[in-house]
C-alpha cells in the first residue's frame, strides 16, 4: 500500500534536505501498530486519490518505513492533544452550566408587540453546544438538569401564550366595546341632531302658520320659502329687547394701527399686520357692569358673558382693548347668540 509525505520545498531546502513536494511511501500494515492503522484509516486526512497525506516541515528524512511510523506517531499526539482540550472545553462549559440556577440559563423569547414566540438558552454556547457537549461526556447529572429546564420552560411559555392571548381577547373586547359606545354615541348624536333639525322646521312651519304673510305661506306650502328668512325673523324678535343697545363692532386693523403713513409690510389695506384676541372678563368698571345689569334686566331668561377683545399690532406697539357682552338665549329648538358693547374704546 502507499502513503504520501508532502513536504515543504522551502523549508526542506534550509535544513538541507533533496526531498521536497509529494513523496510517495511504501508500506506494509502489518507492520504498523492498531493505533497506527487507525489513524492512517481516517478519512479526513486522505486526498482525492484515496492515500494518506502527512503535512511536514520538511524534515521528512528518508521517505521510507520508519519515516511513516514516526510522522504517524506524531499525528496520534497532536490528535490525543486536541481531543484532551476540546474534552476539556466541553467539561467547563457543562461545569458553568451545572453552577448556574435553572432560571439564570433560559429566557422566554417574544416577537416584537410581547408575542412569545418561543424558550431558548441565555448563552449562545448553550444554545448551539450544551446538550451535545452533555450527551458526548455521558454527563448525566447536566442531561437530567437540561431536560428538567425544558419542562419547566415548555410550561412557562404555554402559560405566557396563555396570558398573551387572554390580554389580546381582552383587549381586542375593549376595543369593539369602545368601538360600540362610539358608534352608539354617534348614532344618539346624529338622532338628536336630527331630532333639532325637525323640531325647529316645526317650529317654523308654526311661526309662519301664527305670523307670517301671504307670500311666506304660499311659498312655503310650495316647499320655497328660506328656513334663513325666518330663522333671522326669529332671531330679531328674540332680541328686540335690545333694540337701543349699541351691538358689538369687530376690530379691524385701522382702530389699532398708528403708523402715520402705509406700512411697508401690509396686510390690511396699508395697515400694519395685527392679532387678535378674546377673554372672558375677570372684573367690571362702573359703566361696563351698569350696562351688564341693564342686558340683565331686560332680558332676565339670557346668559350673558362679559367678554374683552384685543387686538395688537407689535410694529406699532400698540393695543387696543374693547369690551363686549355675548348675550345667549334659548328659543324653542333654536340657540341664539349676539354680542352687544359699549361705545367707548380704552388704548394701552
Amino acid at each position: 500500500m502507499k502513503a504520501r509525505i508532502r513536504v515543504d520545498a522551502k523549508k526542506a531546502l534550509k535544513i538541507g534536505n533533496d526531498q521536497s513536494g509529494n513523496i510517495d511511501i511504501v508500506f506494509d500494515p502489518a507492520a504498523l501498530t492498531q493505533e497506527q492503522r487507525d489513524e492512517l484509516a481516517m478519512d479526513s486526512d486522505y486526498d482525492g486519490n484515496g492515500q494518506k497525506v502527512f503535512q511536514v516541515p520538511g524534515t521528512a528524512g528518508t521517505a521510507d518505513m520508519e519515516t511513516m511510523k514516526d510522522l504517524l506517531n506524531k499525528s496520534i499526539t497532536l490528535r490525543k492533544e486536541r481531543n484532551e482540550k476540546e474534552k476539556q472545553k466541553k467539561l467547563d462549559l457543562i461545569t458553568e452550566f451545572m453552577a448556574k440556577k435553572d432560571e439564570e440559563c433560559w429566557e422566554i423569547v417574544t416577537f416584537i408587540g410581547g408575542r412569545p414566540r418561543q424558550w431558548d438558552w441565555k448563552s449562545y454556547t448553550y444554545q448551539n453546544y450544551l446538550e451535545t457537549y452533555a450527551k458526548d461526556l455521558n454527563h448525566k447529572e447536566a442531561l437530567t438538569k437540561i431536560k428538567r429546564i425544558g419542562s419547566v420552560a415548555e410550561a412557562a411559555l404555554e402559560k405566557a401564550e396563555a396570558g398573551y392571548k387572554a390580554k389580546k381577547e381582552a383587549e381586542d373586547a375593549n376595543r369593539e366595546k369602545a368601538k360600540a359606545e362610539k358608534e352608539k354615541q354617534r348614532t344618539a348624536k346624529l338622532e338628536a341632531q336630527a331630532a333639532k333639525l325637525k323640531a325647529q322646521d316645526d317650529q317654523i312651519v308654526e311661526w309662519v302658520r301664527k305670523k307670517g304673510t301671504k307670500s311666506q305661506k304660499d311659498r312655503l306650502a310650495e316647499n320655497l320659502l328660506p328656513k334663513d328668512e325666518i330663522v333671522n325673523i326669529i332671531r330679531d324678535e328674540s332680541y328686540a329687547e335690545l333694540k337701543d343697545i349699541s351691538r358689538y363692532e369687530k376690530l379691524k386693523a385701522s382702530d389699532i394701527c398708528t403708523c402715520d403713513q402705509d406700512c411697508d409690510y401690509s396686510y390690511d389695506y396699508g395697515y400694519c399686520n395685527c392679532e387678535y384676541d378674546v377673554y372672558t372678563k375677570k372684573s367690571a368698571t362702573s359703566e361696563e357692569y351698569e350696562q351688564l345689569q341693564k342686558i340683565r334686566k331686560l332680558m332676565p331668561q339670557a346668559t350673558i358673558e362679559l367678554r374683552e377683545h384685543e387686538g395688537t399690532s407689535e410694529k406699532c406697539e400698540n393695543t387696543v382693548v374693547r369690551t363686549g357682552y355675548m348675550v345667549r338665549i334659548k328659543v324653542g329648538a333654536f340657540e341664539f347668540s349676539r354680542e352687544y358693547g359699549l361705545d367707548n374704546l380704552v388704548n394701552e
